[in-house]
């Protein structure tokens, strides 16, 4: 939708938590690539989501299936940051295999230093 509301060809900044379908936004930024678009995608994460720092007993909930799990909390952490790393990785290689920078973006750390990479990407391109 994007694509037909930009005229001229340019740099689109996609910035989300990325809570959604790999497909559903591959196919979107493909389209924009397509009609000659820059893309970088800044996936925003709270720190607690890549690190899991909570102690004790917690109850997990699957948002697809709305199964509630509870654990230990340090049981767990270690296969939750493999599987963060794994989404991360994901995102990362499925963006890029079709021509779309991307850069993960904690909400603790200035926002600035991600978008002047994004322009200064853009710049380098011919």
């Amino acid at each position: 939708q994007a694509a037909r509301l930009l005229e001229r060809r340019g740099l689109v900044v996609l910035i989300s938590d990325l809570l959604m379908d790999v497909d559903d936004v591959v196919r979107a930024v493909r389209g924009l690539r397509a009609a000659g678009h820059d893309v970088t995608v800044l996936h925003l994460m709270d720190p607690d989501e890549r690190e899991l720092p909570a102690q004790g007993e917690m109850l997990f909930v699957d948002p697809e299936s709305l199964l509630e799990v509870p654990a230990t909390v340090a049981d767990v952490r270690s296969a939750y940051r493999d599987t963060v790393a794994d989404v991360l990785a994901e995102w990362r290689a499925r963006l890029g295999a079709v021509g779309v920078g991307y850069d993960m973006v904690t909400t603790d750390a200035p926002f600035g230093v991600p978008l002047r990479r994004a322009f200064a990407a853009r710049q380098h391109l011919p």
